[in-house]
């Protein structure tokens, strides 16, 4: 949802309670993201696909451990990820593409 908050004519934020901390965070290069998505999804990507894509996973990992904290569990298991029925069940085409996505910089 979208609004324009108090004080802020005409700007457009986000409703998301930690937009302003969500970090940068590149978890695969544009060469990447651009040769397999088009393999997974079936269509062209661009740069603004990219941008979209990184915000979309650097929130969504910054969610993680607040999650995991609001449950009282300080591990995150597979089962945890925000993953759709489709995505699960066609897990085993991702795990053919070429390059792995490298966790260590989303890790650390």
């Amino acid at each position: 949802m979208r609004h324009s908050p108090a004080g802020h004519p005409g700007g457009m934020e986000d409703d998301h309670p930690m937009e302003a901390a969500v970090p940068t965070v590149r978890v695969v290069t544009f060469d990447q993201f651009e040769d397999s998505f088009p393999v997974v999804a079936a269509c062209g990507v661009g740069r603004d696909d990219f941008r979209r894509f990184g915000e979309v996973v650097a929130r969504n990992i910054c969610d993680l451990p607040f999650a995991a904290a609001a449950i009282r569990q300080y591990i995150i298991d597979c089962t945890d990820l925000p993953l759709t029925k489709g995505l699960r069940a066609s897990s085993g085409l991702f795990s053919e593409l070429g390059p792995r996505t490298r966790v260590e910089p989303i890790l650390g």
